[in-house]
């Protein structure tokens, strides 16, 4: 008490028990619950020439648990994972030496992995997305009149929402493809090479990209894509 008297601004009020266990309690106890949901990496281990089994990863997870519970002092109480085999037997394993804890499947994976059921079940639409990244690969770069530079970009189709995120782009640049192929047939055509496999290829993508048919399944591929483009965004998140 002595030393703020002595050493900071006149007048300061020291905060007492009241002011300690109420509003300062508080804001502390609302800023701790807001950190709770930001996600923290604990630790990385790397699995390259591991065996993918089930055994394996159950034995890595219980690693993963008592390091986060004797380094940290988390007392872990839930864990999750995908679906496959491996995580399959992991959850087995968890719950019968851990039958306090929850284990959980990664939604935001099953909803991913809901888009190649999707392509499965209708070949036609799979079909058009073969041909959409195949455009893609082509990097064709156009640039209509007045406007910037316009260019493709082919995301790893490893990635959640590969598929929705590509086609989308590519349907916001169709205009310009289609201004481009419009005007530079002839020209793109010749680039390509001179080979007659080249020249093929070229006309077929040339082609592809003034079939209006074509267009029409891209736009009804993202329609049903972009639900589950959501759900995947919703389920990743960190609060969820």
């Amino acid at each position: 008490m002595a030393f703020i008297q002595d050493f900071c601004l006149p007048g300061l009020r020291m905060p007492d028990r009241q002011d300690l266990g109420g509003q300062i309690l508080e804001g502390e106890a609302t800023k701790t619950v807001q950190d709770m949901g930001v996600p923290v990496v604990t630790s990385m281990m790397i699995v390259k020439n591991k065996p993918k089994t089930g055994d394996w990863l159950y034995e890595l997870t219980r690693d993963d648990i008592s390091y986060m519970q004797n380094t940290f002092g988390i007392q872990v109480i839930a864990y999750c994972t995908d679906d496959g085999p491996d995580g399959k037997k992991m959850c087995w394993l968890l719950y019968e030496a851990l039958i306090e804890i929850i284990v959980l499947v990664c939604w935001a994976h099953q909803v991913n992995l809901m888009v190649g059921d999707y392509l499965k079940a209708n070949p036609d639409l799979k079909d058009t997305v073969n041909k959409a990244l195949e455009l893609m690969s082509k990097q064709l770069i156009g640039k209509p009149p007045g406007t910037h530079a316009l260019a493709l970009f082919l995301l790893v189709v490893t990635r959640w929402l590969a598929y929705y995120l590509s086609l989308s782009h590519l349907l916001a640049v169709s205009p310009a493809m289609w201004s481009l192929c419009l005007r530079c047939h002839i020209d793109l055509a010749r680039y390509a090479g001179a080979k007659a496999e080249d020249i093929r290829k070229a006309n077929t993508i040339l082609t592809l990209v003034n079939d209006s048919e074509f267009w029409t399944k891209v736009y009804q591929i993202c329609m049903h894509l972009e639900p589950l483009a959501i759900a995947a965004n919703v389920a990743q998140a960190s609060h969820t």
